[in-house]
């Protein structure tokens, strides 16, 4: 037998038991019972706290005092009576949302996104020929919004002036069960539709065991790279809370990584549905906008969440990526800028302005943020390479080989760096220097077709020169320098990439930044680097 068809059984006898009031008793804290009987004594602290919230009510609402009075109590009296079977595993949510309204909301203390909404129905018991004629209504909204539909009753009316109240526990239902139909306007239960209270704290504590099971499971899928296994789990997550906004999040990122763009940014648009104000979801709905190049969208984005989040260096770095791509230097300027504010040991913040700044014309700034950036890295053979460039571009040559060469001894592959020293070789007149690093640059990339077409040029030139046979084309400019046209040198390295390495989990961890790795690409132009601590990179 199941669980359910147990649960059905029990709630059979329960039944039966009605008309006798032959009920099981709360007795005490902690422990369940099918009836409460709340006294006078313990309902005043509960009526005088109805009052008081009452009379702050009444002047922005319409309802009379004691209705609006007998409301609040009547939601008090029943928060009292669960606390007294559930209170270590329920919370109230939002209770100053339902003053009004004939329904309380509950979560569960460890998870806020598995809800119960809670009606009560008052009946006169000596006028009920049948307690099958008893009904709770909800809508499908109501069904939908909930994981348990939880029903209480009370044989008599609960006004202010009791000697005591009387409270039963009708049953629960699991709102999973239910289909919920577009035409559908309402939901109509009696107690013989629901399960035996008494198996609520069991069905409680078996989701909390089970969610947490399979998110233990999930994470062990991600951290082997078996992301269908990770989605499966939380598949199975989010069968029983179809509003846990947060295991969205971590199957957008698990579907991100099989490559399924379109799945992951479903997931994400659904988390924020039902959280708006969740900023990392807005970060990595972000995230895959960039990488689809839908860059004003990722902009979007990165914008709500900083809204949401002000301090995030991560949203200002990538909204500043975001910017260099459609060309807004001056606010890709001001976002790097204010990431520097935020943490002022980045050196990919540095780096970056000072790609920006080289790009508006502003040398001397850019000299400034490189070698900021090489204090905090001394390894970051980019930022060298970029020295190296400037101070070619202003005349200081040593400082420029200086520079190339410091490159080129963190990095020995650094074909670009090899090249643009070649260059310099020749316009100092070495060519014989010149021609081992043209050398050494066709070595390390066998289809440099400019390299091995300057090393040609340069060994005719020197053949024709020592044979004395001709001259080059060789003709006198005003400064007394040759018209020989030289090789153009590469420009400098592209902006970093700043991306999240490790997975999200549940206690916020994503926020550390827990790796910096340096990540070379070849362009015509920069290298990029990027930093990837959310491991977004799909597999």
């Amino acid at each position: 037998m199941d669980w359910v068809a147990l649960l059905k059984s029990q709630q059979e006898d329960f039944i039966h038991r009605l008309k006798s009031e032959h009920f099981l008793s709360h007795r005490f804290k902690g422990v369940f019972g099918e009836s409460f009987v709340v006294n006078k004594n313990k309902a005043i602290p509960l009526i005088q706290s109805s009052e008081k919230l009452a009379e702050k009510l009444q002047e922005t609402l319409d309802n009379h005092d004691n209705q609006l009075t007998e409301n609040i109590f009547k939601n008090k009296l029943i928060k009292y009576c669960v606390n007294l079977s559930f209170g270590d595993l329920l919370v109230e949510v939002n209770p100053e949302q339902h003053f009004l309204d004939d329904f309380l909301i509950l979560a569960l203390k460890d998870n806020h996104n598995f809800r119960i909404i809670v009606k009560l129905v008052i009946a006169d018991s000596a006028n009920i020929a049948d307690f099958a004629d008893i009904k709770w209504f909800f809508t499908p909204e109501e069904v939908k919004s909930n994981q348990i539909v939880l029903c209480v009753f009370s044989g008599e009316d609960l006004t202010l002036n009791k000697s005591q109240y009387k409270i039963i526990f009708a049953g629960f239902l699991p709102t999973y069960t239910l289909n919920i139909s577009k035409k559908q306007n309402r939901f109509t239960f009696s107690f013989s539709h629901l399960l035996y209270m008494g198996g609520l704290k069991f069905y409680l504590t078996s989701y909390l065991d089970q969610k947490y099971d399979y998110l233990k499971q999930a994470s062990l899928h991600n951290n082997h790279g078996d992301y269908l296994s990770a989605i499966y789990c939380y598949d199975q997550v989010l069968k029983n809370n179809s509003i846990d906004y947060k295991v969205y999040l971590l199957r957008a990122i698990a579907k991100w990584k099989i490559g399924s763009q379109q799945g992951a940014l479903a997931d994400l648009n659904q988390a924020i549905i039902i959280y708006p104000k969740y900023d990392l979801a807005y970060h990595w709905r972000g995230y895959i906008k960039y990488k689809i190049q839908s860059y004003q969208e990722a902009i979007f984005d990165y914008t709500e969440e900083i809204k949401i989040n002000p301090l995030s260096i991560y949203a200002y770095y990538r909204r500043a990526l975001c910017y260099e791509k459609t060309n807004s230097l001056l606010k890709a300027f001001e976002d790097y800028s204010q990431v520097l504010i935020l943490n002022n040991n980045l050196y990919q913040g540095f780096y970056n302005r000072g790609n920006i700044r080289y790009e508006l014309g502003d040398k001397e700034g850019a000299l400034e943020d490189y070698r900021k950036a090489l204090q905090l890295n001394p390894s970051l053979a980019k930022a060298y390479y970029n020295l190296a460039i400037i101070y070619n571009d202003l005349g200081e040559i040593n400082q420029a080989i200086y520079n190339y060469k410091s490159a080129i001894n963190l990095v020995p592959n650094y074909v670009k760096a090899y090249y643009n020293l070649a260059i310099i070789y020749v316009d100092l007149g070495k060519y014989r220097q010149a021609i081992i690093h043209y050398d050494k640059a066709c070595e390390l990339d066998n289809e440099f077709i400019q390299a091995k077409y300057n090393k040609q040029f340069l060994l005719e030139y020197l053949r024709q020169e020592k044979q004395n046979k001709y001259n080059l084309e060789y003709n006198q400019n005003s400064e007394g320098k040759s018209k020989f046209k030289k090789p153009e040198q590469f420009t400098p390295e592209i902006t970093s990439d700043l991306l999240p390495e490790k997975g999200h989990s549940e206690d916020e961890k994503n926020r550390i930044v827990n790796n910096d790795v340096v990540k070379v690409l070849k362009e015509n132009n920069f290298d990029k680097m990027s930093m990837d601590p959310w491991n977004t990179k799909p597999r």
